[in-house]
């Protein structure tokens, strides 16, 4: 299947950003764990650019729209994700962005998993 491995990472980093969601609420910051959602966020987006672009191996998926709607979201949350860790500062600005990034990265993934299934 064309769109496990950034189903797989997507998966990681989402599980990844709910803990860190748990700890921001706990009031503890890990920043080694930011740094590291972060890296998985830019792979998954990588690694769909790719897949819907064309792999090494020749395999394109059939994303049409979907797949330009699925990176757009992912763009959007790595960089409301990237933005809020710059602003960590101001705690009532951080937790809006925090609920906007939340947001963004579950329809995308919700959609990955729409586009994995409809193949």
């Amino acid at each position: 299947m064309t769109l496990l491995p950034p189903l797989l990472i997507l998966a990681a980093s989402a599980v990844l950003g709910i803990f860190l969601g748990l700890s921001f609420l706990r009031g503890v910051r890990k920043p080694a764990l930011i740094g590291f959602h972060f890296l998985l966020g830019a792979a998954t987006l990588e690694t769909t650019a790719v897949v819907l672009h064309g792999a090494p191996n020749g395999e394109v998926a059939t994303g049409g729209t979907l797949g330009n709607v699925v990176l757009g979201l992912l763009a959007a949350a790595l960089l409301t994700g990237l933005a809020t860790a710059l602003l960590h500062a101001k705690r009532n600005v951080t937790g809006m962005m925090l609920v906007g990034h939340g947001g963004i990265g579950l329809v995308a993934f919700a959609l990955v998993c729409v586009w994995a299934i409809r193949g």
